[in-house]
């Protein structure tokens, strides 16, 4: 997901869940260095994956969700809803 940083730079940040429960799924946020995907030669040597905190999604429902973290030792709570790009969508359950 996208966010800021303390010093309000912008900062991408990953989550891999796995699922521990109905319709809640945790793992392991981090940031990610390297090369642009779009670099010829692309070097997956030089990818570089840092471990920074938790995170965990529950689901209410196929349409939204809570996302909690832990980073950086800063927890916080989102409330998270499903974009639909072009109606009617599909049905998640």
């Amino acid at each position: 997901w996208f966010t800021y940083d303390t010093a309000g730079k912008p900062w991408w940040l990953i989550a891999e869940l796995h699922k521990v429960a109905t319709g809640v799924y945790t793992g392991v946020a981090s940031t990610v260095t390297g090369p642009p995907y779009f670099a010829v030669p692309f070097d997956p040597g030089s990818v570089v994956e840092t471990p920074v905190g938790n995170a965990t999604v529950t689901f209410a429902n196929g349409n939204s969700a809570t996302l909690a973290y832990t980073v950086n030792g800063v927890a916080r709570s989102k409330a998270i809803t499903r974009q639909v790009f072009r109606p009617p969508g599909t049905v998640c359950r």
